[in-house]
């Protein structure tokens, strides 16, 4: 949007899956902050829950449309007990 800041963010995320497709691992981002990730992975989709009830609790999904096709969905959880999206993103690999 003209006259908005440009944000600068980056972050690094560090995963380990066991063979029951079970996910742990840790997300750091550049302001610092540092959020525990814990999910599971079955057949084609990817689902992580990262943060904590002091800052925030979000939720990642990963789901393989295609095989050329992903998208991903992040999520933060409401007061009300909702889920409100933040974001989504389509990937196409190319030919």
């Amino acid at each position: 949007m003209p006259g908005t800041p440009p944000i600068d963010y980056a972050a690094e995320a560090i995963y380990r899956v066991d063979g029951k497709g079970r996910v742990r691992g840790s997300w750091t981002d550049n302001s610092g902050r540092t959020r525990p990730i814990g999910g599971r992975v079955t057949g084609w989709e990817w689902h992580n829950l990262w943060g904590s009830a002091d800052v925030e609790i979000c939720r990642s999904t990963y789901v393989l449309e295609a095989p050329d096709r992903m998208i991903v969905t992040d999520s933060v959880l409401k007061d009300d007990g909702r889920w409100r999206v933040f974001a989504t993103l389509r990937f196409q690999q190319k030919p």
